[in-house]
């Protein structure tokens, strides 16, 4: 997803959603790394040096990453076995599946649900698709972007089986601003 942010970097908001699969036998414990490095705000950063790594997970590997990034190893300990990382990692998989996200990765590009790790171009089209259906929505009803965005996700969702309306970011880490014209959810776990 950095390629689409460094693409559109005021067209696209990305969230990243936790969705460690069971039979990763590491994703939870990488999850909750992550969210721990959230927390000290460098998600991004562990996220990266995570996925370089992902064959070797370990215990190890969790904390070289931390100190790597100069993390307060104290508090890093303490949020990723505390319950709050629990929590936050429990309600991003009750978010997957009430999309129907059934694997990783699976991206969610204003309310359009694609699965598995897609070629950059074809994630790429799907973006471009959308910033031009929110700008011409903007531009034929004189709607802020954040009323056309919303609007164009509802449609896009209600094209589905789904009954929600949009995956609330709240905590999530993010990239890009607020008021971009399309916003990005990936699920993923890091296995």
């Amino acid at each position: 997803m950095k390629q689409v942010h460094d693409a559109f970097p005021k067209d696209v908001v990305i969230g990243f959603r936790h969705f460690p699969l069971g039979f990763h036998d590491q994703a939870g414990p990488a999850a909750e790394a992550a969210y721990a490095a959230h927390q000290q705000g460098k998600f991004w950063e562990y996220h990266d040096l995570l996925f370089k790594q992902q064959k070797d997970l370990s215990e190890d590997i969790y904390v070289s990453i931390a100190k790597e990034l100069q993390l307060n190893l104290d508090q890093f300990n303490r949020d990723r076995n505390g319950q709050a990382a629990t929590d936050q990692i429990k309600l991003d998989i009750e978010i997957a599946q009430l999309v129907e996200a059934n694997g990783t990765p699976a991206f969610l590009i204003n309310g359009q649900l694609q699965f598995g790790a897609l070629p950059f171009d074809t994630i790429k089209t799907a973006v471009a698709t959308q910033i031009e259906v929110v700008g011409s929505r903007m531009a034929e009803n004189d709607e802020p972007v954040h009323h056309a965005r919303a609007h164009v996700t509802g449609e896009n969702f209600s094209r589905g089986k789904l009954e929600v309306s949009h995956v609330p970011l709240g905590d999530a880490p993010v990239r890009g601003p607020d008021d971009a014209l399309i916003t990005a959810v990936i699920f993923s776990d890091f296995q």
